[in-house]
């Protein structure tokens, strides 16, 4: 049974440090091997007060703690670029240089790093993986309560998204569900940090509106802590289409999870129902016709390779390979 933490926390420091000191006493922390890598959620350039963006205190209170454990490794916090910021950009102006300076870590922009591409099912695009995940690491990833106008809500598993090193990513939207699940299984965290404490709702998960919640959800499994994350936010996690499609994958009992503190429960507001089925069905469009252009290509080489018969023999697998999907 997976467990995740539900705490109020008014601020961070002492009340947040308890939280990492029962980690520690769990034995979460012996698991440290090679870096400790931390991912905030730097999506954009905005205050924490928004409640778009991860607050750099829990950062700094993680390094913190690891440097008074005197455990001895290199920290390292990763993040990409994206279509309106470099992650220079963003770790300069969100006072991550500074963060630098004073605790001797490391900014690592992976646009800049090296990767490895592969193939994954269902994805027309090759992903792009950084090569830090390769090597043995502690991964954190920090993120943010929001909701998302195409899955809902948006908390640990889209906050790997930003690992993919690709300055553009929009292509993977439509792909969103096999691509957030593709990355948790290669840069699976070992500790998922929810701060709710200022989340956002409404047309998330940059335009949307903050809401106080006081609370912070914390786990070592990140498909429990979304999951509890989506209960909290007032959605049914069955209706989260990225969480629906990694629990058929996994088999996974989203009922069976232990809530460890308080069992805290608000309605976040979201977009018109007709607006999140009209996305998607765009959705839906999108991979269709990727899908017909894809069979198309297929279809022409096939005829100018093996000729009619043999191609009209092959179009009825085709198909129903592609219904199984």
């Amino acid at each position: 049974m997976d467990k995740v933490i539900v705490k109020k926390i008014s601020r961070i420091g002492e009340e947040f440090e308890d939280v990492l000191e029962s980690l520690y006493a769990d034995g979460v922390f012996k698991e440290v091997k090679g870096k400790i890598i931390i991912k905030p959620n730097l999506c954009t350039i905005a205050a924490y007060e928004s409640g778009i963006i991860s607050d750099i205190r829990i950062v700094e209170e993680l390094i913190k703690y690891f440097k008074s454990k005197k455990i001895d490794s290199k920290i390292l916090i990763i993040e990409s670029d994206s279509f309106d910021r470099s992650a220079e950009e963003a770790f300069k102006r969100l006072g991550y240089n500074e963060l630098q300076s004073k605790w001797d870590v490391k900014l690592i922009n992976l646009t800049k790093e090296e990767y490895v591409s592969t193939i994954i099912s269902d994805i027309p695009y090759e992903i792009n993986l950084p090569k830090i995940f390769l090597k043995e690491y502690f991964f954190i990833s920090v993120a943010n309560l929001k909701t998302h106008d195409y899955q809902k809500i948006t908390c640990v598993f889209k906050n790997q998204f930003g690992c993919i090193p690709d300055r553009l990513k929009e292509k993977y939207h439509p792909y969103l569900d096999e691509t957030l699940y593709a990355l948790d299984r290669f840069v699976q965290p070992n500790l998922c940090i929810v701060d709710g404490r200022i989340a956002l709702e409404g047309s998330g998960p940059v335009d949307g509106e903050p809401l106080e919640t006081g609370i912070m959800v914390i786990g070592e499994k990140s498909l429990a802590v979304d999951t509890t994350c989506a209960k909290i936010m007032g959605f049914e996690p069955l209706e989260v289409p990225y969480l629906r499609y990694a629990y058929k994958r996994d088999r996974y009992d989203y009922k069976d999870i232990k809530i460890i503190g308080e069992d805290f429960k608000f309605n976040f507001k979201f977009i018109p129902n007709k607006l999140y089925t009209g996305i998607r069905l765009k959705v839906w469009i999108t991979r269709s016709s990727v899908a017909i252009t894809n069979f198309l290509k297929k279809l022409s080489f096939n005829l100018l390779c093996f000729g009619i018969i043999h191609t009209i023999s092959r179009i009825p697998n085709y198909i129903k390979k592609q219904m199984a999907r």
